[in-house]
């Protein structure tokens, strides 16, 4: 995999953050355009200069129509990913990820993978919340969709990921929800409930009926302890937040931003309370004093001591000796 075009990019990398967030783009996607509304104006943007958080986006080899020689499956892109992570400094201070369909089954891969490996320990146990749009956990109607189109598009080792109910799939989701519950990470979901209509892709291959890419059932088929949120927004379009002023970037991601700080501000009380416990149980060992028994005639730095309950502290020829009453010292 091209490590120029592909791997995590930052938008906004302040040391200071409270949190990280990662966004990671679906099939036919890429780290920018994905995000964007009409205006061309991608909201992790607005995240960036709203909230005091650095950002980040990744990239990876999920073209629809070109050849890519670098693509991969998904073990291998999780693979890539998790690496490229790892080295960027994500899991350092708490994390989530936002997600657009198939990028979402890339992170659980990743958590996964994460989990099982020594070295990425911090990736897994700091990831404390995801964003799930329009995830096709159980499958997709993409599946469907890129039937029509096998003389001309690809039939790439990632679009292998993407059958309707296939056992790989429901195997993460089993193995990723047991996960989820066992780190408390939070995950908020929100599916799609428009078709995708005969423009752009449909158009071009001659489908005159619109498809709802992934159905409420499969994006909903994730545990959560929040509300799974309906929006009005077909498979494309559901990840582009129209403006700043939009009700579901003033009251719902701002709602997933404060849980966020919430577990943040947590997280660095805890901290702070172990490292004062930590210093306050330092403080109070006693120091040790070694203290050496000598039997008569011993000769301790020179001086003799001729009382068997006489001790002596350290040895030296000044003759300092600590005795009992009526002790002598020769």
């Amino acid at each position: 995999m091209d490590k120029e075009r592909y791997g995590v990019f930052s938008i906004a990398n302040k040391p200071n953050s409270d949190f990280d967030i990662v966004f990671i783009h679906g099939l036919g996607g890429d780290k920018y355009t994905t995000w964007q509304n009409s205006e061309s104006e991608s909201w992790f943007n607005w995240l960036a200069l709203d909230y005091n958080v650095s950002v980040h986006t990744i990239a990876y080899g999920a073209n629809l129509t070109n050849w890519i020689e670098d693509d991969m499956t998904l073990e291998n892109s999780a693979d890539f990913l998790l690496s490229s992570l790892h080295h960027k400094g994500i899991g350092k201070k708490p994390y989530m990820f936002v997600v657009h369909s198939l990028g979402g089954l890339l992170a659980k891969r990743i958590l996964l993978k994460a989990h099982l490996q020594n070295d990425y320990q911090d990736l897994s146990n700091m990831c404390k919340a995801i964003v799930f749009f329009g995830v096709p956990h159980t499958g997709s109607g993409w599946a469907s969709l890129l039937n029509y189109a096998k003389p001309i598009l690809r039939n790439s080792n990632l679009l292998k990921a993407l059958p309707k109910d296939t056992d790989s799939l429901h195997e993460l989701a089993l193995d990723f929800d047991n996960f989820m519950v066992q780190k408390e990470i939070e995950t908020f979901v929100f599916y799609e409930t428009k078709e995708v209509r005969a423009s752009g892709l449909l158009e071009w291959l001659h489908l005159k009926k619109g498809i709802i890419i992934v159905s409420q059932t499969s994006a909903t088929h994730v545990h959560s302890n929040n509300p799974k949120v309906s929006l009005p927004e077909d498979h494309i379009s559901i990840c582009k937040i129209p403006s700043k002023d939009s009700d579901i970037y003033q009251t719902k991601i701002a709602s997933i931003m404060n849980k966020m700080f919430d577990i943040s501000n947590k997280m660095r009380a805890e901290k702070e309370l172990e490292e004062e416990l930590k210093q306050e149980s330092e403080k109070q060992q006693p120091t040790t004093v070694t203290q050496t028994h000598h039997s008569s005639g011993d000769n301790v730095g020179g001086d003799k001591i001729v009382n068997d309950n006489s001790v002596t502290i350290g040895g030296s020829n000044s003759g300092t000796v600590i005795t009992g009453d009526n002790n002598k010292v020769g």
